[in-house]
C-alpha cells in the first residue's frame, strides 16, 4: 500500500472517530428527554463515563464503541444518532464546538449568565453540563473581553 493511500485511510479513521466522539456528545444532554428520567439519567451516567475513559488514545475506541452500542440499544436515540450522523463534519463541528479532536479534553471555565453573579466552574470534559446553584442557570464559557475569545 501507497504511503499516501495510509495516510488518507489513518484520516478517515481520525474524522470517523471524531464524528462519533461529536454525535455521543452531542446526543448525551437529550438522553434524559428521549428515555424519560430514570433510564435517561443511568444511560446519561453511561456515557459520562465512556466519555472519560475515551480521553485516554489506548481506551478510546473500545469507550466510543460501548457509547455507541449503548445509544443503538434504544429506538428514540437509535434515530437521534442516525439524524446527526447524516451531517458532514464541518456541521456537525459547528453543533458541538467544545467536541475533542485527538483525545485532548481542555478544561473550559464556565460562568452563571445573569449579570452580577459571579460562580463559575471548570468544566471537567466536553459535553458536561454546570448549573448555577444560587440563580438554576446553565453555565455559560467565559468570554475575555478585550479579545472576544473563549476563556
Amino acid at each position: 500500500m501507497a504511503e499516501d493511500q495510509r495516510d488518507d485511510m489513518l484520516l478517515d479513521e481520525k474524522e470517523e472517530e471524531e464524528r462519533l466522539l461529536i454525535v455521543i456528545q452531542a446526543v448525551k444532554p437529550e438522553v434524559r428527554e428521549l428515555l424519560g428520567d430514570e433510564e435517561g439519567a443511568h444511560v446519561n451516567r453511561s456515557l459520562g463515563q465512556y466519555l472519560r475513559w475515551a480521553r485516554s488514545p489506548q481506551h478510546r475506541q473500545q469507550a466510543l464503541t460501548r457509547a455507541a452500542d449503548l445509544l443503538e440499544t434504544y429506538p428514540q436515540t437509535q434515530v437521534r444518532v442516525k439524524q446527526l450522523k447524516q451531517k458532514d463534519l464541518h456541521e456537525l463541528r459547528g453543533l458541538y464546538p467544545y467536541a475533542a479532536t485527538g483525545g485532548e479534553v481542555s478544561a473550559i471555565i464556565l460562568q452563571c449568565p445573569v449579570e452580577g453573579c459571579t460562580y463559575r466552574k471548570a468544566r471537567q470534559y466536553a459535553g458536561q453540563r454546570l448549573i448555577c446553584p444560587t440563580h438554576q442557570a446553565n453555565l455559560v464559557p467565559v468570554r475575555k473581553p478585550s479579545t472576544g475569545a473563549m476563556g
